[in-house]
């Protein structure tokens, strides 16, 4: 989790709700995000109707490689919900900006876990007609 708040770049597309976020200036205490705008729970409380962008951190889907016990796999998961109305950004779309910028921090990267994580897949998710985005999904192997 403080891998996501060391990027600035994550970090103004996630508290800044105007069209330029990566324009504004840095965030000097990016912990301020961490359950506001940053959650490592599987829950987002209180999605109303304010325009606003979150990330919740989960980890999920434990089991033993099948072909050999002594590791096991894991899921990191990554859940970007954007209201849909901050979608719009200048030279892109909020919530592709910030699965790019998730993907440069922990793809391929050596996080947790034994290996280097993998991305597995990334979906389009819904929390509500206001609040959309996508999940990415990377694996992590460890030994047992």
């Amino acid at each position: 989790m403080m891998t996501t708040i060391s990027s600035q770049d994550l970090c103004k597309l996630l508290y800044y709700n105007n069209s330029t976020p990566l324009s504004e200036t840095n965030i000097e205490n990016t912990t301020t995000l961490l359950f506001n705008n940053i959650y490592p729970t599987p829950i987002i409380p209180n999605i109303t109707d304010e325009a606003k962008t979150f990330i919740s951190i989960i980890l999920d889907d434990f089991s033993l490689v099948s072909s050999n016990t002594e590791y096991k796999t894991s899921k990191i998961l990554f859940n970007i919900i954007s209201h849909i109305d901050l979608w719009m950004i200048d030279g892109g779309i909020r919530p592709y900006s910030i699965m790019t910028e998730i993907d440069k921090l922990f793809n391929e990267q050596r996080i947790i876990g034994i290996g280097k994580l993998s991305i597995e897949r990334a979906n389009w998710i819904a929390a509500n007609e206001k609040f959309q985005g996508y999940r990415m999904v990377y694996k992590i192997t460890e030994f047992n």
